[in-house]
């Protein structure tokens, strides 16, 4: 979920102390019952603030429900996805690409 480094400042950054982010921690466990809820509607997600970011990485690692991206929903769909992590200038990129001239 979280690489090595990612972990390291988060910890640092939140003011945790150390390896309070790993998943094998046996007491006061951060992950334990740590779920995201997405609703119906478009569910905005700021990866500058720590949260935000963990949530992020939590929603990568569900692979079978959410879609990393836009390509990976178009090139390799699964009947299991049920959303997709779009970026901002993903989002901006495909509106552009889907234009006419003229539009």
């Amino acid at each position: 979920m979280l690489t090595d480094s990612e972990k390291a400042f988060l910890e640092d950054y939140m003011g945790l102390e150390y390896n309070a982010l790993s998943v094998y921690r046996k007491d006061d466990n951060y992950w334990f019952n740590r779920q995201v809820i997405l609703r119906k509607e478009d569910n905005y997600l700021n990866l500058r603030v720590p949260d935000d970011y963990i949530k992020y990485k939590i929603l990568l690692a569900n692979k079978d429900n959410i879609a990393p991206n836009i390509n990976t929903l178009h090139n390799q769909p699964k009947a299991t996805y049920k959303f997709v992590l779009i970026k901002e200038s993903e989002q901006n990129r495909s509106m552009v690409e889907n234009m006419t001239t003229t539009m």
